[in-house]
């Protein structure tokens, strides 16, 4: 479990290791393709890990991590701060996740991380990987908070003492205000989407709370695009951080076949099983053999009408399986 002690081991193995840079001019930026062709025997197992959260990690199936997560984790459990380049589906979320659990003392019931994310969706796919990574450590408590939801549950949950929030900047910013959330105590603070967050204009929002943390703390930031407002914050927020890049070419976006069509609400299904069905006779026609599963995966918690869907899209002719995944900490390892 870590301790004050592990903090201090840390933080004085940290400033080693920036005088080091220091006296030998280097420059803190890694290519996280460069160093996986480097050494292509990194495993999750090698990374520095806890115990319970290696044990979590192999228990769900995982032995290789993502570029972008062997990149950045060893600096983050080093506690030094990250800067992470990378696109949406390239393993982020483990990227942070997993050395804000080793950072986390679960005896302590103070909020300890917070994550910032731009959407309500993205905070409660987060806070839900990060539960799962932390399957084998004891009386740790991850607690979601976003707009659109009662204040009541959120607050309650705060108050029975969770060591993690991850959430909106809007909710978090209410909730700091109503006195419900704490964050004096917060070791980690992670901005994930960062670009994303400065477009929604959450840009004060996001000073408001990085003001708000102590000046200590570990910060990680991570984004898509490199604009020149994502590095003001960088500067403003971040010390001596280590920028760890993962090439455009690993994005998983050019494998997938986007297509949409705007109709009326109440058409719908019957306009998506018309596009899947002439997907899917395009794919047999080319490949000559039959049409592959389909899997459809919805972004929210599971919902009467996402079932219906499926079911309504796999009775349609042609007939296709169709499937409704809960985003899990398996996804969020992988893609």
């Amino acid at each position: 479990m870590p301790s004050e002690d592990y903090m201090e081991d840390a933080r004085d193995e940290r400033e080693n290791i920036i005088d080091a840079d220091e006296d030998l001019d280097l420059v803190d930026e890694i290519d996280a393709d460069d160093e996986e062709s480097a050494d292509d025997t990194v495993t999750f197992a090698s990374l520095g890990l806890p115990e319970e959260i290696l044990a979590a990690v192999t228990d769900m199936g995982f032995r290789v991590p993502t570029p972008i997560q062997a990149a950045a984790i060893p600096p983050l459990l080093e506690l030094r701060d990250v800067v992470g380049i990378a696109q949406t589906g390239t393993g982020k979320t483990a990227a942070f996740g997993l050395p804000l659990l080793a950072i986390v003392d679960a005896d302590e019931r103070d909020v300890q991380a917070l994550v910032l994310a731009p959407t309500r969706e993205l905070a409660m796919q987060s806070a839900q990987a990060i539960e799962d990574f932390a399957a084998r450590t004891a009386r740790l408590d991850v607690v979601a908070v976003y707009g659109g939801s009662p204040y009541g549950p959120q607050i309650g949950a705060l108050k029975r003492g969770a060591q993690v929030v991850v959430g909106t900047p809007g909710r978090v910013i209410d909730l700091i205000e109503k006195g419900a959330l704490d964050l004096s105590n917060v070791r980690m603070l992670v901005l994930d989407e960062a670009d994303e967050m400065l477009r929604m204009g959450f840009a004060e929002d996001v000073e408001t709370i990085a003001s708000s943390a102590p000046d200590d703390r570990l910060t990680a930031l991570f984004s898509a695009t490199m604009p020149a407002a994502i590095e003001k914050v960088a500067r403003e927020h971040l010390k001596d951080p280590v920028k760890v890049a993962v090439s455009t070419e690993s994005s998983t976006v050019d494998t997938i076949h986007q297509t949409y069509a705007v109709v009326p609400y109440k058409h719908k299904i019957g306009a998506l099983s018309r596009v899947l069905a002439t997907r899917a006779q395009h794919i047999k026609e080319a490949r000559k053999r039959p049409t592959p599963p389909l899997s459809l995966c919805a972004r929210a918690p599971m919902s009467k009408r996402c079932r219906w869907s499926c079911r309504a899209v796999d009775s349609e002719p042609p007939a296709f399986p169709a499937m409704l995944l809960r985003p899990s900490a398996s996804a969020w390892l992988s893609a």
